[in-house]
């Protein structure tokens, strides 16, 4: 868009973008124990044992503990809801539920496919994932930045030699991003060679700049 103001009489403002595909390089997936008894201490015990084989399943996997973290720990009272039927019956429930939950990140993304085989066939009775995202994207800002200001510049050029003007020094850049996950894939609940297919992520830059002209 080209602006002509009294205000501001000598400036052109134009947006430029640039996009890139990049394969992720992270897969984040999440995997929950629960177990519920009439006894706290055997819920918690038996949580605690399944979640121990659940890790050392995972370090064999060849995840290293520093890509495994507990996300969160809960033991809770079940309180049974009053439920009004006639003739009046017992509603067997466990008393306690114990819970333990983990996120695994898996930095081969290749064997996402394995790892979620993995997590259906162990303890986990909650599993999600993957989710896959990028973690380093500083070489692939600084190569979308230089291409969205140089689309800024054609445009510039273009409108400045169609009003009849030339192109003068940039006196201001705002710039904004995003990365978009397309597209996302998801988990099967029966673990037989879960297909997997870990798409692309969408980095974007758009700079918006304003340039004399003359």
């Amino acid at each position: 868009l080209l602006f002509f103001a009294p205000w501001n009489k000598g400036m052109i403002t134009v947006t430029g973008s640039s996009k890139l595909d990049q394969a992720p390089q992270i897969a984040t997936f999440y995997a929950t124990v629960t177990v519920s008894d009439d006894d706290k201490q055997k819920a918690v015990d038996l949580v605690n044992q399944k979640m121990t084989e659940l890790l050392a399943s995972l370090k064999s996997f060849g995840i290293p503990e520093a890509d495994i973290q507990t996300a969160q720990v809960s033991v809770a009272e079940n309180q049974n809801p009053e439920i009004l039927i006639y003739p009046p019956r017992d509603i067997e429930a466990k008393r306690w539920t114990a819970s333990n939950s983990v996120t695994i990140k898996l930095r081969d993304v290749n064997r996402a496919s394995g790892l979620t085989d993995l997590l259906n066939q162990s303890g986990a009775t909650n599993v999600s994932g993957p989710n896959f995202t990028i973690e380093d994207t500083k070489a692939s800002d600084a190569k979308l930045l230089a291409e969205a200001v140089a689309d800024a510049k054609t445009k510039a050029l273009s409108m400045a030699k169609a009003g009849g003007r030339i192109l003068g020094k940039m006196t201001s850049v705002m710039e904004s991003g995003g990365i978009y996950p397309y597209p996302m894939a998801l988990t099967a609940e029966k673990a037989s060679g879960v297909p997997i297919e870990p798409g692309v992520e969408t980095l974007t830059k758009t700079v918006t700049i304003v340039f004399e002209i003359k």
